[in-house]
């Protein structure tokens, strides 16, 4: 999971990937503090969950801008012939980008296979 989240960052440009998750990470911790205020702990729990997740993808992110690898430019991440060509160079990348969807929104599921990829001391 690791890797696919650094591939994911790297290939779709490092600002808009943390931008994009630091938007699931607000909208999340939004539901999840208004599902808290009205008493609905689970909910809340689960809301938390998706939030928790999305931090994973804005920490390594980070990491990666503090290390200088920012990945291609918004403005090629928007071209249509650069997508194109991603795609080709890259056939595994919307397979992993469902991925990273589906283990982002559900609650806590990314959390528990990077935890468990860092306690088997990949990284």
């Amino acid at each position: 999971m690791i890797a696919i989240i650094r591939e994911h960052n790297r290939l779709n440009g490092v600002r808009f990937s943390v931008g994009e998750f630091v938007l699931v990470f607000a909208a999340a911790t939004l539901v999840a503090t208004s599902y808290s205020l009205h008493g609905q702990v689970g909910l809340a729990a689960l809301a938390a969950g998706t939030a928790v997740n999305a931090l994973w993808v804005v920490g390594f992110g980070a990491d990666s801008w503090r290390r200088g690898e920012m990945g291609y430019r918004l403005g090629l991440v928007l071209d249509r012939a650069h997508r194109r060509r991603l795609a080709r160079a890259h056939p595994q990348l919307s397979r992993h980008t469902l991925l990273m969807v589906t283990a982002v929104l559900t609650p806590y599921a990314m959390t528990l296979l990077v935890l468990l990829e860092l306690l088997r001391g990949r990284r």
